[in-house]
C-alpha cells in the first residue's frame, strides 16, 4: 500500500505539471476580460483557526488571477487573539476583506450565515478556514460562467495540501452532475460557488445539520 501511495502521488504531481497553467498563463490571465465580470463573495466561517493556515487562505484568494472577488469572514468569537490581528489587518488594507467579529461562536452553519449576510456579490463560493485556492480557482468559475450564462451551481476537483504547503495530494477527480451520487455522499465539497438568488430561494445553513451544513 506504500508503494500504490508513492506510485499515485508521483502520477499526480506529473498531472498538476500537464494539466495547469503555467506561470506565462496565469499572467495572461490576469489581462484577459469577460464579457461578464460578476463579483464573487467568498463565504468563511472562522473560529481559532491556526495562525499560517488563516494567513495561506486569505494570500490564495488575495493571488487570484480574476480580480472582481470579496471575502466575507464572519469570526465567531475566537479566543486565539492572532486570529482577531490577522483579520483586522488585512481589512484594513484591502476594502474587499469583510470582517464580522461576533460575541459569541454559533457553529460552522451560524458563522456562516454571518457571513453570508456581509455578501454582496453575484455569486457566493463557499471556503473553509484552512483551505487554499489555486490561483486560477476564480477565473475558472468566471470562465464557465461567460460560456453558460444560465449555470446556477459550479463544484470544482480539489485535493489536499500537506501542512507546510509545499505538497499536494489525495487529489478528487469529481463526476458531471450526479444527482444519484449526490443521495449517497456529499461528493460535492469545495470549491462551491452558487449564485446568490438561488441560495436566497434554497434558505440559510441550517444548524440542524451542523457539520454537514453545505451537503
Amino acid at each position: 500500500r506504500a508503494k500504490d501511495k508513492i506510485f499515485s502521488r508521483y502520477f499526480y504531481q506529473k498531472w498538476i505539471k500537464k494539466n495547469e497553467p503555467l506561470e506565462r498563463e496565469l499572467l495572461t490571465q490576469r489581462n484577459i476580460k469577460f464579457r461578464y465580470e460578476p463579483k464573487i463573495s467568498i463565504i468563511v466561517p472562522v473560529f481559532n483557526t491556526p495562525e499560517q493556515f488563516l494567513i495561506d487562505m486569505i494570500e490564495s484568494v488575495l493571488s487570484q488571477t480574476y480580480q472582481n472577488w470579496e471575502i466575507c469572514v464572519a469570526d465567531g468569537a475566537s479566543k486565539e487573539p492572532r486570529v482577531k490581528e490577522i483579520l483586522s489587518g488585512y481589512a484594513k488594507k484591502n476594502p474587499r476583506i469583510k470582517v464580522k467579529f461576533m460575541s459569541e461562536n454559533n457553529g460552522i452553519a451560524g458563522n456562516s450565515n454571518e457571513a453570508l449576510s456581509l455578501a454582496t456579490g453575484d455569486y457566493i463560493a463557499l471556503l473553509d478556514h484552512d483551505d487554499t485556492l489555486a490561483s486560477f480557482a476564480l477565473f475558472e468559475v468566471v470562465k464557465t460562467i461567460n460560456e453558460n450564462p444560465n449555470v446556477e451551481f459550479i463544484y470544482s476537483d480539489e485535493d489536499k495540501i500537506t501542512a507546510n504547503g509545499k505538497k499536494r495530494l489525495a487529489p478528487v477527480f469529481k463526476p458531471a452532475w450526479s444527482p444519484d451520487m449526490l443521495r449517497s455522499c456529499n461528493y460535492i465539497t469545495h470549491l462551491s460557488v452558487f449564485r446568490k438568488d438561488l441560495l436566497g430561494k434554497v434558505g440559510t445553513f441550517r444548524a440542524d445539520f451542523e457539520g454537514s451544513q453545505d451537503y
